[in-house]
């Protein structure tokens, strides 16, 4: 089995959102859960269509849709809503996609890479990391007076 990756249309919104609600499932009940759990198929095709950010899609074997992430291009690229179907994950997919967007970045002149992610999530702090990624920032987000999340932002040069 081969994942390709390619950047996705605004008439793949739902897809995006089916599978950022999939990839995501594990946190909705989790206190301070993200936002992604708001968002429409509706918004994301007017995201796409304006301009407001891409997204790729990763396709096993070049039909099943499996994982999408979105992102910006401006002096660096910043990704966000990087996922993998719930029945994908574990077979690093998520590293793939990394590797496609530093290339996608190097070959338009972007030498580097952002992401945030929360603190709390360990197990996407070592993806990052062990991919080379860095903590540069350090925020308190507050979701509610009882719920503060620890978000970094992380980098990669490229």
């Amino acid at each position: 089995m081969t994942l390709t990756f390619r950047l996705a249309t605004p008439s793949e919104a739902e897809l995006i959102h089916a599978i950022t609600q999939d990839a995501w499932e594990e946190y909705r009940h989790v206190a301070g859960s993200s936002s992604a759990f708001d968002e429409t198929p509706e918004q994301i095709e007017k995201a796409l269509t304006n301009g407001t950010f891409m997204a790729v899609l990763g396709l096993l074997d070049g039909e099943t849709p499996v994982l999408s992430v979105r992102f910006t291009l401006t002096d660096h690229l910043y990704f966000s809503r990087l996922g993998v179907r719930s029945a994908h994950q574990g077979r690093g997919y998520a590293r793939m996609a990394l590797a496609w967007m530093e290339d996608f970045a190097q070959k338009r002149g972007v030498r580097e890479i952002h992401c945030t992610v929360r603190a709390s999530v360990p197990r996407n702090v070592y993806l990052y990391e062990s991919m080379g990624y860095r903590k540069i920032d350090e925020q308190t987000v507050v979701k509610s007076p009882d719920v503060q999340l620890i978000v970094w932002t992380m980098a990669k040069s490229i």
